[in-house]
Order: C-alpha cells, then sequence, then structure tokens
C-alpha cells in the first residue's frame, strides 16, 4: 500500500485556517463580542459559541501542521531556515522560484510581526476604554490599535501563502506501506530437539 497525493495536506491548512478565523470573525460580530473591522484574531474566538468552533478547527490544522512538520510555534527565523534549506535543494528537489517566493514571504513575515507587536503594545498603553474586544475610536490609541490588528490578519495571509508553497515538494512524496518480517521457532515434534525456523511477511 502507498500513500500518495500528500500535496493535499498543505492545501488543506492553505484553506483551513482563513476559513475558520473567517467563520469565528463571522460569529463574534453577529454575536456582538467584537466591533465590526479589524479586531485582533484571538479576540474572535474568546467567548463561546464561536470559542469552540475557534478551539477545535485550530486543533485539526495542529495536527495537520504535524505531519508537515511544521512547527507549532512560528517564528520568522523558522521562514528564513526553511528558504535556506530551499537554496540548498535547487535543482534537484525545488526550483529558483520558490526559493524568491519563500525570500519574499519570510521578510514579510518579519516585518508583519513587528509591525503586529510594536503598535500593538502602544496601543495598549493608551487605551482609556473598558473592553478590548470592543475598541472604539474614543477609547484612545484607535490608529495604533487597527494597524496592528491588519498586521495580524494579514500576517496569516502570508502564513497561508507560505504553507502553500509546500504543494509542488509534497506532490513528489510518495509513502510505501513498511513490510515486517516475523522469525519465529516452531517445534514439529516436542520428543524431538530438533526446532525449525519460520519466517513469516506481514505487509501493513
Amino acid at each position: 500500500m502507498s500513500w500518495e497525493n500528500l500535496h493535499v495536506l498543505p492545501l488543506s491548512l492553505f484553506i483551513l485556517i482563513p476559513v475558520t478565523f473567517m467563520i469565528t470573525y463571522t460569529i463574534s460580530v453577529q454575536w456582538d463580542h467584537v466591533v465590526p473591522g479589524f479586531p485582533y484574531i484571538s479576540e474572535t474566538g474568546t467567548l463561546s459559541p464561536e470559542s469552540c468552533i475557534f478551539a477545535q478547527l485550530l486543533n485539526i490544522a495542529a495536527v495537520l501542521r504535524e505531519l508537515l512538520f511544521i512547527p507549532i510555534t512560528r517564528a520568522p527565523k523558522y521562514d528564513f531556515y526553511i528558504t535556506y534549506l530551499s537554496y540548498k535543494m535547487v535543482p534537484s528537489v525545488n526550483g529558483w522560484m520558490i526559493v524568491y517566493v519563500r525570500a519574499c514571504l519570510s521578510v514579510l513575515t518579519m516585518m508583519l510581526t513587528a509591525a503586529t507587536i510594536v503598535p500593538g503594545y502602544i496601543s495598549m498603553l493608551e487605551f482609556k476604554g473598558n473592553d478590548y474586544k470592543k475598541w472604539l475610536p474614543t477609547d484612545g490609541g484607535w490608529g495604533l490599535h487597527v494597524a496592528s490588528a491588519v498586521s495580524e490578519w494579514v500576517l496569516v495571509i502570508v502564513y497561508c501563502a507560505f504553507l502553500l508553497t509546500f504543494v509542488p515538494e509534497f506532490r513528489q512524496i510518495n509513502f510505501e506501506a513498511p513490510v515486517i518480517s516475523l522469525i519465529y521457532l516452531d517445534k514439529e515434534d516436542p520428543d524431538k530437539p530438533k526446532e525449525k525456523f519460520k519466517k513469516t511477511t506481514i505487509e501493513i
């Protein structure tokens, strides 16, 4: 037995992650848990019922990431490391286009990460409202908050695009079922000391 079409794994992640956030965003706005616009992604999955959907779909995404050997903790340095490996595998596994695309996405990831953290931290210091999930222009730090939230949403898009670059490589991967051989002793006659080995082959 062989497993093919492994490119479906990164492709599934590319679809699942944005769909998850769009579902939870829609529900959280409909239930008045966040204000329409650009809340932080985590805020759209804080309260029930959207928190249940948020958690379960991200659990599925986490399993798929493990199958892809992609760390749960994401960092820009990981993207640069993958880009470097892609460079070393030209032309045997991938082409130069993959290297260029991943390099651009890695730079964008680093920039967007900074654009999410720094304005977000400053806006929290300027916040004078009562509920972070319902941040209004009159609460202070509104402009920096929006800039930080928008950067986070774009960062997710870039992350999904990075996952999509794995599709061509995973098209080249096939897994074959292992063959296990068991060797055991079989005594034909208990009165005779002679023993004979038997070999059994099992295919999973």
